[in-house]
């Protein structure tokens, strides 16, 4: 399966956050030990003026997709690996080709009647249908008007996944039905910061070595 699994997106005129969200991971299911290894305990999302930084926390993930970086002033993504001091490029056609094969794949949310208090924000939940190689993949989304991430071009980044799936305001909950198994996974919201990083957590270091992005990630995961 691709690593779209996940969205981010903005509506009206919520408050647009600045500051830190902080997610954790949860697998249901027979497989849930077997796929535990793979994803991450934890996923931490910082958004600034200038761009958008994500980092996972433990499993393999973590490891092979370093911290991603959107800086929206230069119009570059990358993923930045301290441990080998490298920067891995995305190729701007590449992530505008990834993106309009996202926005084919998504049908239109569905609004559904039930809310929930996450953090102290009420959460519309929503149901989205993306289709994938391995069939429909269901997901339920919790996400409240309160709150919108900066509007800013952000592509279909792998340590996201899907994009702009047309929900209104920030999610705080995402409960997916893994395709091809009997497993879910819960992502949720455990603790947001409104304190506004350090705009240089979105710029590339210079004395990095710059790499394809094709480098970092295994052959046929693709994003």
């Amino acid at each position: 399966m691709t690593l779209s699994v996940f969205l981010l997106n903005t509506a009206f005129a919520q408050r647009t956050f600045y500051g830190t969200v902080e997610y954790t991971y949860e697998i249901t299911g027979p497989e849930a030990a077997m796929m535990a290894m793979m994803m991450p305990q934890k996923m931490v999302i910082q958004y600034g003026k200038s761009g958008m930084s994500t980092s996972m926390e433990g499993g393999m993930m973590s490891g092979m997709l370093g911290r991603m970086v959107v800086n929206s002033k230069t119009n570059e993504t990358f993923s930045i690996k301290d441990s080998e001091k490298a920067v891995y490029m995305m190729d701007n056609g590449e992530v505008e080709k990834a993106q309009k094969a996202v926005d084919g794949q998504v049908d239109k949310p569905e609004k559904l009647s039930e809310t929930a208090d996450i953090l102290g924000y009420t959460c519309q939940k929503y149901r989205v249908l993306t289709k994938t190689p391995q069939g429909n993949l269901e997901q339920f989304i919790w996400a409240t008007d309160e709150l919108a991430v900066p509007d800013m071009a952000m592509p279909d980044n792998p340590a996201m996944g899907a994009l702009n799936l047309g929900v209104d305001g920030m999610p705080l909950k995402v409960e997916i039905a893994l395709p091809g198994t009997s497993s879910k996974m819960i992502m949720l919201a455990s603790s947001i910061d409104a304190t506004e990083p350090d705009e240089n957590l979105f710029v590339r270091p210079e004395s990095y070595k710059v790499k394809k992005f094709s480098d970092l990630m295994p052959a046929g995961m693709g994003f």
